[in-house]
């Protein structure tokens, strides 16, 4: 079996995206500049350092590589991407620059385009571990007006250490063509593919391949050549937390009783200052507060001690279905790994992940999914709660079904079933625990289980200690105490392991706007003091309670 072989922390990530698309003579390519940017975007969210040159004449070309080659160090990994007109002659392919009209014969192919093949060459003897070449240059395209007479990519030798892809087979051609009326075929697939976790490059690149032949009917067929020496090389590996809660809560911890406002606050608005009906939220380690506000339709960011307001990191582009935009989103957690938000975007019904870092747009993940919450476990998988269907889905990135985990028989109050399940998390063991908001409590779904274990309610509805009423956000500790925002009841219970009732840890002061009071508790986070945050949906405002250091 081959050694897995994963990024040390000196190894650096590093990229060289080159996109040309307005040619002088040759036919101008209709995405090659998008592919380049889309997947320099891609691969920043992957932790590469990108370098992106578009629309490149000759010089500039040579200058861009010059420089890229310069800053690789020994181990790194390197990723070459080209997309636009390329040409093969004398058994060595060409990549071209934008300013064609001056490679008035082949033999100005030497003096006056990219020598693919010493190009890699180039890359390998600055001794990377790896580097992956990928070469979308074989555009079918008209020569009538160019002294370059040859169509398609030769082979190249693959140096060890590298991993070379070709768009189509040698010799072949393909059309600038889109399905999504963005990016070419080629890049659309491996847009899809290659952020995917714990991934190898040949199992990424394998699914990149198929996908497109299958869906071309074997028209386009990818050509890899697999010279690696090292191994098993991922790109993506992936090491995440569950769902976010404190290390250690003392089970007598109790909370001061004055909420402090840390979001909002300032009634329902538009304004950065404002929320509107928010959801969900996430709480980072450096207590920046994120932030579903729903009929916004955008994710805000609040950090730590902020006075003047939050700052949008995804949408906010007004309310719509397009990449930049969002349809009331109810939930967002951070993927660290990939320094991504991952976004439940319900009424587009989508989960998004969004770069969380000058993020423009976002890449749909999941489609075709009433979700309304989410939640990530510690080997990555996603968990989406469907209230259409009254049931949770657990996917891994890249995969377009998912597999059901809880409920999915019906709309009820069986141990099998659940009534709009809302806000979940997952424990180290990945039980799933789920608020089945309409029918009055908690379930845990032990893995591999049939059926669920009320942990919280289920007496019917109302405000004794052993009811809950419409129950929202849930975090479980250490112990396995479960603390619950009790929507109707307006407030937030602790149900101790086993407990036959819950007690209450802050509000329940009746409904108000008061600094003890809530007006619909949502969602429910803490930080990593232990500190409880609570989204009080309809004064719109986040409060924070502090934990009591003398408790």
């Amino acid at each position: 079996m081959s050694t897995p072989v994963l990024p040390s922390t000196d190894t650096k990530r590093r990229a060289l995206i080159i996109g040309n698309g307005s040619y002088t003579n040759l036919s101008s390519l209709s995405y090659s500049i998008n592919d380049a940017q889309d997947l320099g975007e891609k691969l920043r969210m992957m932790q590469f350092d990108v370098t992106i040159g578009t629309n490149l004449v000759y010089d500039q070309m040579e200058t861009i590589v010059d420089e890229f080659l310069n800053i690789i160090c020994e181990k790194d990994i390197v990723i070459f991407f080209y997309a636009g007109h390329g040409v093969q002659w004398k058994n060595q392919n060409y990549l071209l620059p934008t300013n064609d009209d001056e490679l008035t014969s082949n033999d100005m192919l030497q003096y006056h385009a990219t020598n693919a093949g010493k190009l890699l060459q180039q890359i390998i003897a600055r001794d990377p571990s790896t580097v992956v070449f990928l070469l979308d240059g074989s555009y079918n395209r008209d020569t009538s007006q160019s002294a370059l007479k040859s169509v398609g990519l030769c082979n190249i030798s693959a140096p060890m250490g590298s991993f070379v892809v070709f768009a189509c087979g040698i010799g072949k051609t393909t059309e600038d063509m889109s399905n999504n009326d963005r990016n070419g075929i080629f890049t659309e697939h491996i847009l899809k593919h290659i952020a995917e976790s714990n991934r190898t490059i040949e199992e990424i690149m394998t699914r990149v391949c198929n996908d497109i032949a299958t869906e071309t009917n074997e028209v386009q067929v990818p050509f890899c050549i697999n010279s690696l020496r090292h191994g098993q090389i991922y790109l993506n590996i992936q090491h995440r937390k569950a769902s976010l809660c404190p290390n250690d809560i003392h089970p007598n911890a109790k909370w001061i009783q004055n909420g402090v406002t840390v979001a909002g606050g300032n009634g329902s608005g538009t304004d950065t200052n404002q929320l509107l009906n928010s959801w969900g939220l996430y709480v980072d380690d450096d207590q920046s507060i994120l932030i579903a506000d729903q009929l916004n339709h955008r994710i805000i960011e609040w950090e730590c001690g902020a006075t003047n307001g939050g700052h949008v990191i995804a949408g906010g582009n007004g309310q719509g279905d397009g990449a930049h935009q969002l349809n009331c989103p109810t939930d967002v957690i951070v993927d660290n790994d990939s320094d991504s938000l991952i976004i439940c975007d319900r009424d587009n019904q989508r989960v998004v992940r969004w770069p969380r870092r000058n993020g423009r747009r976002g890449e749909t993940i999941i489609s075709n999914i009433d979700c309304v919450c989410l939640t990530m476990d510690n080997n990555g998988y996603i968990y989406l709660s469907d209230d259409h269907k009254h049931e949770i889905r657990r996917y891994r990135i890249g995969e377009s079904q998912g597999i059901r985990v809880a409920g999915g028989n019906g709309c009820g109050n069986r141990l099998d079933q659940f009534n709009e399940p809302r806000y979940i998390f997952v424990d180290q063991n990945h039980s799933v625990y789920v608020s089945d908001s309409a029918n009055h409590r908690v379930m845990k779904w032990i893995e591999g289980s049939t059926q669920g274990i009320i942990v919280a309610g289920g007496q019917g509805k109302g405000n004794d200690l052993i009811q809950l009423l419409f129950p929202q956000g849930i975090v479980v500790d250490q112990t396995g105490a479960v603390y619950v925002a009790d929507g109707g009841n307006h407030r937030i219970v602790r149900w101790s392991n086993g407990a036959t009732q819950g007690h209450v840890i802050v509000g329940g002061n009746g409904r108000g706007e008061k600094s003890t009071q809530f007006n619909w508790p949502f969602g429910l986070s803490f930080d990593r003091c232990g500190n409880l945050y609570v989204i009080d949906l309809y004064n719109h405002r986040v409060q924070r309670f502090q934990v009591d250091i003398h408790s």
